[in-house]
């Protein structure tokens, strides 16, 4: 402390820090994020406490703007360290801006779309028809533009953890917490007490009536099959059994949680980032595990057992009748039939209507979570429920390209040096692909997207050489 009093600017205040401080404290703001669900939720069970007693009504929106308060605790937190660490080491390192791209462009090439799309996305806010909403957002989803440096900010604070058990500790909170979420839920389905009354909806409390909490599902889901995978390969893993025998029970409780969720495109996401996860660690290990297959046996086997009627919730929902009713909309939508716009709980007639105004403004779009003007004429009913044709009509069709720029340069990048990866690598990019895939039929809200930025915070942070034990 004593070191940072006599700092005069933020170069000093980096060194006197040091890198390894740094990631100390980006690892305590990154448990702070995973950790804010239990807040919200103890929220939720307060309300809910409050309205079952008659002393208030209780209002799903008003708690989606709580939450959103406790999202951007750790979001400006994380934000105000990346900015200090990154500023820092640009004034004790002596750079020019020139330099410091001409860095990023060396460490994490692929960043460099992103940061021209955080520079792309001032056009489609100065030309939207409600520039002030397009800055701070304008309430339910939390994605005006001050979130694109609130999501870089967690990508860069995660960037900073270089301690391998710092990064592991982090994945393996993240399944606890998603246990303990999925664990609500099922409560909430079958009143087990006491956990059934932290939730008032068929989805889990954290995301009140929203089916979102199917992609802290799916990505919980692919953390954990990559943790099993991981201690399958490792020889030198500490308490190797026990954590193997956990790992087993939390695939099968997340299983059984999202098949309930009844959130068919985190489901698929599930699915298919199953399949080719184990076809990554199969090249990555140059051998393959019958026991790879566990997690997705135990997913299957649940959407089995739904598809028989033999799980049933309160809430009656399902992932067995919801697959049934998802063969019936591909008929509509390859028939075109007359009812075709109903298909994907509506969404093809969200899809139609958004392609037809991303046409209308191909180029800067109508701003980031502009769906209606400030004298609210009303441009399209809801969010186009695909996060791509989100970001095609909210930024234009440069901004998508911009962000799928990044993504598909990261991957290249990751996919050439797979045969090298450390091992741990390859969880978080399971876990980004499944989001991904996911994302097709989803929307991007602040309390699920910041741990896709997490996630490849992860994937991308600065290695320390150490052997896996392999």
């Amino acid at each position: 402390m004593k070191k940072l009093k006599e700092c005069r600017n933020l170069g000093e205040i980096y060194e006197a820090i040091g890198e390894e401080n740094f990631g100390n404290v980006a690892y305590f703001l990154t448990l702070l994020l995973i950790y804010v669900p239990f807040a919200a939720g103890a929220l939720n069970a307060f309300m809910l406490f409050n309205y079952r007693h008659g002393i208030s009504s209780y209002d799903a929106y008003e708690y989606n703007y709580n939450c959103m308060t406790l999202w951007n605790i750790p979001y400006s937190l994380m934000l105000l360290w990346t900015a200090v660490f990154v500023l820092g080491k640009i004034k004790h390192n002596g750079w020019k801006f020139k330099d410091f791209l001409s860095a990023i462009k060396e460490k994490q090439p692929w960043l460099l779309w992103w940061l021209a799309l955080l520079v792309w996305t001032i056009i489609p806010v100065a030309f939207s028809p409600y520039p002030l909403g397009a800055i701070v957002g304008t309430g339910q989803l939390g994605n005006g533009y001050i979130s694109h440096f609130f999501t870089l900010g967690v990508l860069g604070c995660v960037y900073m953890i270089t301690d391998k058990e710092q990064k592991e500790k982090a994945v393996w909170t993240f399944i606890g917490v998603t246990d303990i979420l999925s664990l609500i839920q099922i409560s909430f389905e079958y009143d087990i007490p006491p956990l059934m009354y932290f939730s008032a909806a068929p989805r889990v409390s954290v995301y009140t009536a929203w089916n979102h909490y199917g992609y802290i599902i799916a990505m919980s889901h692919l953390a954990i099959t990559g943790m099993y995978y991981k201690v399958l390969a490792t020889d030198n893993e500490e308490n190797k059994v026990r954590k193997e025998i956990v790992l087993i029970l939390s695939v099968i409780l997340q299983s059984f949680a999202i098949v309930i969720n009844d959130t068919l495109g985190s489901y698929l996401g599930i699915v298919l980032s199953l399949i080719i996860v184990m076809i990554f660690w199969a090249v990555r290990l140059k051998r393959f595990n019958i026991t790879y297959l566990i997690p997705l046996v135990a997913i299957v086997a649940f959407t089995a057992l739904s598809f028989a009627g033999s799980i049933t919730t309160k809430s009656g929902t399902s992932m067995g009748p919801s697959l049934i009713e998802f063969g019936g909309d591909l008929k509509k939508l390859f028939y075109k039939t007359e009812d075709y716009r109903q298909a994907g709980t509506t969404r093809a007639g969200i899809w139609e209507d958004t392609v037809k105004r991303i046409k209308e403004r191909p180029i800067v779009g109508y701003g980031p979570e502009i769906l209606q003007d400030n004298n609210y004429n009303i441009f399209i009913n809801t969010t186009p429920h695909n996060e791509f044709l989100e970001c095609a009509y909210f930024l234009g069709i440069p901004g998508l390209i911009l962000y799928l720029g990044g993504l598909i340069h990261l991957f290249i990048i990751k996919i050439k040096t797979l045969k090298n990866l450390r091992l741990f690598m390859l969880i978080p990019g399971g876990v980004i692909i499944c989001y991904l895939i996911g994302s097709f039929t989803g929307v991007r809200k602040f309390n699920t997207v910041c741990y896709f930025f997490m996630f490849i915070g992860l994937l991308v942070s600065r290695e320390v050489k150490e052997n896996d034990g392999e």
